[in-house]
């Protein structure tokens, strides 16, 4: 059973299996873990570390339909979590006080935002500092929108070194208030 076990683990690219005690029998529980997502194996969908999911509960990202920068949740994509004040690099931990919720395509363009312009990614990170201290709403959502704008205005014409223009079509269909109009 362990060695079926660790084998599956490796297939899914994972890093770790959990051994449990359970009734008086050691029972091993496949919780394998990439890049803070465990896998429901049944399901076929990805479930987050458990901080992760206390977060969604606790800020109802579920039934708001966004994450902490105001994108719109979408079918199949990943919620991630974000380190906001102690980032990883730095040996950040995952903690509620330490994080936001955000969906890959929102956690992707926050750290482009970081490599092009500190001010905007400080300022971003402030208004979901706030929204992990209190809740996600709107005024939150708008600030950050006003924020992304003002970044996509003076980014515009910037491209990575290939050519691609930094800002990818999905960072701003996907907002939320962008949506609405």
């Amino acid at each position: 059973g362990y060695q079926l076990l660790k084998s599956f683990c490796k297939i899914l690219k994972t890093n770790f299996i959990k051994q449990w005690e359970l009734k008086g029998k050691t029972d091993i529980l496949l919780n394998c873990v990439l890049e803070g997502f465990t896998r429901d194996v049944n399901k076929g969908v990805e479930l987050m570390k458990e901080i992760t999911n206390l977060m969604i509960h606790k800020y109802n990202i579920l039934e708001l339909g966004i994450d902490f920068m105001g994108f719109s949740l979408q079918e199949k994509e990943k919620l991630t979590y974000h380190h906001l004040i102690v980032p990883r690099r730095l040996k950040g931990k995952e903690t509620i006080q330490n994080g936001a919720i955000l969906i890959e395509t929102s956690h992707n363009y926050l750290h482009v935002i970081e490599s092009y312009d500190l001010e905007i990614f400080n300022l971003i990170t402030s208004e979901m500092i706030d929204e992990n201290i209190n809740k996600i709403d709107l005024e939150h959502i708008k600030r950050i929108d006003s924020l992304l704008l003002f970044f996509e205005m003076e980014h515009r014409n910037n491209t990575t070194r290939k050519g691609k223009p930094i800002i990818k079509d999905e960072y701003i269909e996907k907002r939320y208030l962008r949506r609405l109009k």
